[in-house]
């Protein structure tokens, strides 16, 4: 069941096109084996993606996580809804990540385009066992007061950049007090040199080798697929 799914997402293939496909491979090999009609490949297929398992941070490293949107209706609901444009749907599905330092995967969350993506990270921090991590990297979206307060309780270093209009908010200094100063003080690229904020770009190839793979569209649009 998981090599059949294995393979239809590498060749984008419909389950009538899979089992036809796999049919044939057993003829080329001279095989005689019961194929399962398409039917139960969709009825089970939840079943073989719920057994599938991530590694975890089992040593200290640090954690990168971001999120992308996974089109399930047509080609531009992203992009017209980015611009301002009309459209019919507007239903796309965003997958929340979080990798390690040497860009595997550690913990994952998908959602419906409503969700907030900094309401994921405690999700994503247990997947990924944080007892482990010493920095959570991530871009200016997951910038907020409940997520340095998050991240405080589990002794992780937030490195995230703070937006332009940003300014010292408290009366007894905090971290992202601190990073806001010294962003004036020194500018955006010193900051960036001081945290090797460049680690970050990992989680962008993660992103772009998962949709090289699987593609920007979501085969299924049944939730549990």
């Amino acid at each position: 069941m998981k090599l059949m799914l294995t393979l239809r997402h590498l060749f984008k293939l419909a389950l009538r096109q899979l089992t036809g496909f796999v049919d044939s491979l057993f003829g080329l090999l001279g095989k005689i084996l019961p194929v399962p009609e398409f039917s139960r490949l969709s009825k089970r297929m939840n079943t073989s993606l719920s057994s599938l398992n991530l590694p975890s941070l089992k040593e200290a490293s640090h954690l990168v996580i971001d999120s992308s949107s996974l089109k399930v209706f047509g080609e531009k609901e992203w992009l017209e809804t980015k611009y301002g444009k009309k459209y019919q749907r507007k239903v796309w599905r965003k997958l929340h990540i979080g990798i390690d330092g040497q860009g595997f995967i550690v913990a994952r969350e998908m959602t419906t385009h409503l969700t907030d993506d900094r309401s994921c990270i405690p999700s994503l921090l247990t997947q990924a066992k944080a007892e482990n991590a010493h920095d959570l990297l991530a871009d200016g979206g997951y910038d907020s007061h409940a997520v340095y307060h998050c991240l405080k309780e589990k002794n992780i270093k937030p490195v995230i950049p703070p937006p332009k209009h940003a300014a010292i908010s408290s009366v007894t200094s905090t971290l992202r007090d601190h990073t806001v100063e010294y962003i004036k003080k020194k500018g955006y690229w010193a900051w960036y040199t001081k945290t090797d904020y460049g680690r970050r770009n990992r989680v962008e190839n993660t992103f772009y080798r998962l949709k090289t793979i699987f593609g920007m569209k979501i085969i299924s649009r049944k939730w549990d697929n």
